[in-house]
């Protein structure tokens, strides 16, 4: 039970980053750390104990990048614009 307080303590205070860090560069560094952070235990799970070989997170995450990019320069989006429409997509 206390590993299930603790998993929702951290997923409560991982949504309120962006409400109380204000620099820009602060919370892109902050959301590398949540975002490689869970790549890191996916991959461990999959990898380490299960023994399987998953490409679907780097299809993901290549895909993401891909996008962000190319709505970036092609639609001329920057910051939450492009973060809304890359929800809707994924």
């Amino acid at each position: 039970m206390r590993e299930w307080a603790q998993i929702i303590a951290f997923g409560v205070l991982a949504a309120f980053v962006p409400l109380l860090v204000h620099n820009s560069y602060l919370l892109q560094v902050a959301t590398l750390i949540f975002l490689y952070a869970y790549l890191g235990s996916a991959w461990n799970l999959l990898g380490g104990f299960a023994g399987q070989l998953s490409l679907g997170h780097a299809v993901f995450f290549g895909l993401g990048a891909y996008l962000g990019t190319a709505l970036q320069l092609d639609g001329g989006m920057g910051g939450r614009v492009q973060s809304r429409r890359l929800q809707t997509s994924a």
